[in-house]
């Protein structure tokens, strides 16, 4: 496959591109659903095929097919290349391309159990035993739902800089949905878990802790009170400040929202935009979590990004072209969600560093306040840097207790008020894996940090 590849960019030099690349995804995996214990989807899926991108005269061409023949992949890049033609001729922003590389290796997944040797009947039961785990929990539990996924595959890379790189990746996620229902209050729970890796780690949260822990948020929930309106001290747990800092912050970070003056951060490289104490990274490179990866969809090898540092703007998340156009070098975080699509410019694994403080301690010194836990929803402006998410649940804090739980809470502000409000940052850190959108593409993260505390956060009802 190498030496075919290789053939192909040269093909692809010859036909005055300026820079060539193809990129072969191959997946598969299974997708189970459950509902009230019965199997409701079992889906067997793959994709295979190529994508093809040329650049020259400041412009991109782009091709894909599901045939890797040599021949098909020819035709593939004659296409694009005739459509960088085109487009050469009204792009109005010209710019010369710089790809970092060449970049050469051949990565195998870190799985201790692989997904393709597991029985499909051992990934039905994982979901069956998490949709009947939240219903047994208790009698106000009237629905359950679960969802067990697996893909495995290969991405491999080869450009005309030098790089082949190949990595061979293998992910596993799970979730479950709980529904509860007394006295004519419905409530909703919900848990889920995704990572980088084999079977094992369906492993470590068991299918029975899974519909637990969907159950028990259903169950509080049933309990909460209409959230109070007006401005708060607050907490947000991890799962809410991770969430945070991927929704509101870390979208207007990506460099091609900053280059469409579609960011509050435009101008504000190495200007302060939180408290000193806060650091905010963007990592693909930790091994296990949802978001991870060696190797972007342009063949860069992976690194940390250090967002912000002591509360300064440090650096964008760049694709090739954005960093070309900006005159910086890529950092790797250029993602496709499929062969037919184009790298965009994309977060991995975004997080808040962690401090000293406690949970108790920062609860210790608050009156009144509140304490959010997780987010259903949210709107995000990045442009204006506004948002208005909807916590999953919230707490009264009175005297630092924890009293009366909330539901429907929901909070607004901007983006930069809320870092520059930031009074106590936490030194316990969870992730929690999810999936992004953007631009039609769908891929893996995960968004997590420590707990934090905020000054003068605006609250109301349910949005």
């Amino acid at each position: 496959m190498e030496d075919i590849l290789r053939n192909v960019v040269e093909h692809g030099l010859k036909e005055a591109a300026e820079f060539v690349e193809i990129r072969v995804q191959d997946f598969a995996g299974v997708y189970v659903r459950v509902v009230d214990g019965k199997i409701r989807n079992l889906v067997n899926r793959g994709e295979i095929g190529a994508a093809i991108r040329v650049f020259g005269g400041g412009a991109w061409g782009f091709s894909s097919t599901n045939n890797l023949g040599k021949q098909s992949l020819l035709d593939a890049l004659k296409n694009a290349v005739s459509l960088m033609k085109v487009a050469e001729k009204h792009t109005e922003t010209k710019f010369k391309l710089h790809p970092v590389g060449p970049f050469v290796e051949h990565l195998s997944a870190r799985v201790k159990e692989r997904i393709t040797n597991m029985p499909i009947e051992d990934k039905i039961k994982y979901a069956i035993e998490a949709s009947n785990a939240a219903k047994k929990k208790d009698p106000k539990i009237v629905s359950t739902s679960s969802m067990y996924g697996d893909s495995v595959g290969s991405v491999i890379v080869c450009n005309s800089v030098g790089t082949y790189v190949e990595e061979e990746v293998s992910y596993v996620s799970a979730s479950a949905v709980a529904y509860a229902y007394e006295h004519g209050m419905r409530s909703e729970g919900h848990h889920n878990i995704g990572v980088t890796g084999g079977f094992e780690h369906g492993r470590v949260e068991d299918a029975a802790t899974l519909g637990d822990k969907a159950a028990e948020k259903a169950l509080r929930l049933l309990k909460a009170k209409p959230a109070p309106a007006g401005k708060f001290y607050c907490i947000f747990d991890p799962h809410l400040a991770g969430l945070f800092i991927h929704e509101a912050f870390g979208h207007a970070c990506e460099a091609d929202t900053v280059l469409n003056g579609e960011s509050v951060l435009e101008k504000r490289m190495n200007t302060q935009v939180g408290v000193e104490e806060l650091e905010v990274i963007d990592d693909p490179t930790i091994w296990g979590l949802y978001g991870s990866y060696k190797y972007d969809s342009e063949g860069t090898k992976a690194r940390k990004k250090v967002l912000v540092r002591e509360g300064i703007l440090n650096e964008f998340l760049q694709s090739t072209e954005t960093a070309s156009r900006m005159k910086l070098e890529a950092n790797g975080s250029a993602r496709a969600s499929g062969y037919h699509v184009q790298p965009i410019v994309r977060m991995s694994n975004t997080y808040i560093s962690p401090r000293n403080w406690t949970f108790e301690e920062m609860l210790e010194d608050i009156k009144e306040g509140i304490y959010a836990k997780g987010m259903n929803y949210g709107y995000t402006d990045p442009s204006k840097g506004q948002f208005t998410f909807k916590c999953e649940e919230a707490y009264l804090i009175e005297n630092g207790k924890l009293s009366t739980i909330f539901r429907d809470a929901a909070f607004t502000g901007t983006i930069l008020d809320i870092l520059r409000n930031i009074d106590a940052i936490g030194k316990d850190v969870e992730h929690m894996p999810g999936i992004c959108g953007k631009g039609g593409q769908s891929i893996r993260i995960t968004s997590g940090g420590p707990h934090i505390r905020v000054k003068d956060v605006v609250f109301g009802g349910i949005v």
